[in-house]
Order: structure tokens, then sequence, then C-alpha cells
């Protein structure tokens, strides 16, 4: 049986990883607030009643804040932990382009003719993808 993310993520971690979601969205003036839970949420997972693995899930609520708006959000990347996820870009890119989603939709900006050419800094993202 495996284990994903047993151990609480650090203060340290958290803060780093809403310094990198807070880059990505840098175009947005937006501000990330990570809350963890003070007990994970456990999931189990079964294959023909054999547990095969247990996930715990840390993030209780995500705040962001804009100029313009203030929701809450879900991480695409629910596991921050040690192991390596929350310091991976693909994970911190793919979260801000989701949480970039979720305002627009917040702030009604989806309309016809929106596209890069209309100079919104919705596509300003897509310049800081990591080239690797």
């Amino acid at each position: 049986m495996k284990i994903y993310f047993e151990e609480k993520p650090k203060t340290k971690e958290v803060s780093r990883y809403e310094n990198k979601l807070n880059h990505y969205l840098q175009h947005l003036n937006a501000k990330v607030k990570i809350k963890l839970r003070d007990e994970p949420v456990r999931i189990e997972s079964f294959v023909n009643g054999k547990h095969t693995d247990t996930t715990y899930h840390w993030v209780d609520c995500v705040k962001v804040e804009t100029p313009d708006t203030a929701i809450e959000v879900d991480l695409f990347s629910q596991h921050l932990g040690h192991d390596g996820a929350i310091f991976d870009e693909k994970y911190a890119w793919n979260d801000a382009a989701g949480i970039q989603n979720k305002i627009y939709k917040e702030l009604g900006k989806f309309k016809p003719g929106f596209g890069k050419d209309d100079g919104d800094p919705y596509w300003k993202l897509w310049d800081l993808i990591e080239k690797n």
C-alpha cells in the first residue's frame, strides 16, 4: 500500500508555493493565500477490495484577491506535500491558469471577441511558462 502526503506541509513550503502562484498571476496583481486544515482529509483507494493507497489532503481553502475581486478557489494540485509536488512548476502554472480562469469568469470577462490581440493581461500567463 502507498501513502501520499501524510505529513502536513511546512509553512515555508506553503509560502513558497503561494509566491509561485503570485508570480504567475502578477499581471492581475493577485495575492494568493493558502489555508491548511489542522487535520487532513484522508482518502483511501481500493482495487478489487484491496486497499491500494491512502492520500492526505491538507488544503482547506485558497483565497485570491485582486484589485477587482476576492474569491475562493480550489487548487488543481490538492496534494501540497514534502515529496516534491509543491516544488513542481507544472503544478504551479496549472493552478495559476485555473485561478485566472475563475477570476475572469467571476468578472464576466469572457465575451465574444475576447482574444490575444485585444491587449488583455489574460494572455501574459503564457509568457511566464518555464522553458525546460
